[in-house]
């Protein structure tokens, strides 16, 4: 990983995200910039104001970086739609990452970090980090999320590439589709009983596959669990991600054969407002124009 790039509104949730951005630059010696996108969309006496006040902010920024980290960051401020801009940021950067900070869990819709960062995930053609934990040492227990379609190892393949953590140790957990026939069995009356055997027998099917994909790649992960999907695609990583602790997820997105009842967006913007840790959102290998709504 040679570029990182961070966006920043100069909230709390911002500084969590250069905190984790700078701890990458310095470990993988790459380069660092932090990105502020002042909204275009007001007068251009208010936009002027909030240039200059950037520029100050970030004054103290680059002294605190060179200063915690021994960072010396390049520091961008400009105008635009603060999505299309980080993206563009990104871009001219060659960045191999983008990070951004969580949302407040309240506030979803109305804050830089949460439109700016769902949809910078949903168009970006390079990974985007969602730095949640205040701490930032090196991730030591990963989760990557996996599903059992054709095409969908890109978050495996991916961090492993970007090598923010060693992938071939990483927490794997394979979320499966059960909805249909664990739903008929329960309007057809069946016992609970009846309804654990279905799920022992449904994993005694998928875990020789899950295995043999992991043994293509060459990857002997800490852990393989296997969680089946029986109301939505999300809860089965978030419950894998407390039962190990994890302080890092890793999901795909825009995966258009795995879940095809969920609706696909839906599901690592779930896992977004919903996880306790950082998330890595990978794209697919191959992606639309980083410009496409």
């Amino acid at each position: 990983m040679k570029n990182i790039v961070v966006a920043t509104d100069f909230s709390k949730r911002s500084d969590v995200a250069i905190a984790r951005g700078a701890a990458l630059a310095r470990a993988q010696n790459a380069k660092l910039t932090v990105a502020h996108i002042v909204d275009d969309d007001q007068s251009e006496r208010l936009a002027s104001a909030a240039e200059t006040e950037a520029g100050a902010l970030f004054d103290a920024l680059s002294a605190g970086l060179q200063r915690d980290h021994h960072l010396d960051a390049s520091l961008v401020v400009t105008r635009g739609d603060p999505h299309a801009e980080i993206l563009n940021v990104a871009r001219n950067r060659t960045a191999d990452l983008i990070v951004v900070g969580a949302h407040r869990r309240n506030l979803v819709r109305n804050t830089f970090i949460g439109t700016t960062a769902e949809r910078s995930i949903r168009t970006s053609n390079v990974p985007v980090l969602v730095a949640r934990a205040p701490d930032v040492p090196p991730y030591r227990r990963p989760l990557i999320a996996l599903d059992l379609n054709e095409g969908g190892l890109e978050p495996l393949t991916a961090s492993r590439a970007l090598g923010l953590f060693d992938a071939s140790k990483a927490n794997v957990v394979f979320a499966y589709d059960l909805h249909d026939s664990h739903h008929l069995l329960k309007r057809a009356g069946a016992t609970d009983e009846e309804l654990e055997d279905h799920l022992k027998r449904a994993e005694a099917e998928v875990r020789p596959r899950a295995l043999g994909i992991l043994r293509e790649v060459k990857i002997n992960p800490g852990d393989v669990i296997l969680k089946p999907a029986l109301h939505n695609a999300y809860d089965p990583v978030l419950e894998a991600a407390k039962s190990v602790m994890a302080d890092v997820i890793v999901v795909g997105t825009k995966r258009k054969k795995a879940f095809e009842r969920f609706r696909i967006g839906s599901v690592s913007e779930a896992i977004l407002r919903r996880a306790e840790c950082d998330v890595l959102v990978i794209p697919p290998a191959q992606q639309e124009d980083a410009g496409a709504a």
